[in-house]
């Protein structure tokens, strides 16, 4: 087995675990007040910012099992948006997860809606440049220009 076949291995034996206990924790470990619309919907930032959050958590958990294959290949064009795209993902968990509990905008959390903010505007240039030709790619652009809309708005 050479470094590759190895490294390969370990990152589709991370991404498998990851996207199987976020399966079992069926909300993605949310709180119960995030997988509550009525909850989260008390102040509609709190609930937007969740809402972008979960997608670009799914639509990112799709570019790494893209990026994933094509490390397998042997194609390491997308390593770095897959570093962007695994930053991004544990961002927004953790954004999805505290505006979830809230049922106001605190300080600390409108600071961390703009450390999210700064981590989808990276994600979403890393895979603006593959967007062309590769659809998971696009799709997290776009849920990652989405999630900085709501972010932004909830940071105000």
């Amino acid at each position: 087995m050479d470094r590759r076949e190895f490294l390969t291995g370990a990152l589709v034996t991370a991404v498998a675990a990851t996207s199987a206990a976020r399966a079992r924790a069926g909300t993605r470990g949310l709180p119960l007040a995030a997988a509550d619309s009525a909850a989260s919907a008390r102040d509609p930032k709190l609930a937007k910012a969740v809402e972008t959050a979960l997608a670009c958590m799914e639509t990112g958990d799709a570019c790494i099992r893209h990026c994933v294959d094509l490390l397998g290949q042997g194609d390491t064009t997308l390593k770095n948006c897959m570093a962007g795209v695994l930053d991004m993902t544990a961002i927004c968990d953790g954004l999805a997860k505290l505006a979830g509990y809230a049922t106001t905008p605190t300080p600390n959390l409108r600071a961390f809606a703009n450390v999210c903010a700064d981590y989808c505007r990276d994600c979403s240039a890393a895979c603006k440049k593959h967007a062309d030709h590769h659809a998971p790619c696009k799709a997290c652009m776009e849920s990652c220009d989405a999630c900085l809309k709501a972010c932004e708005e909830l940071a105000a």
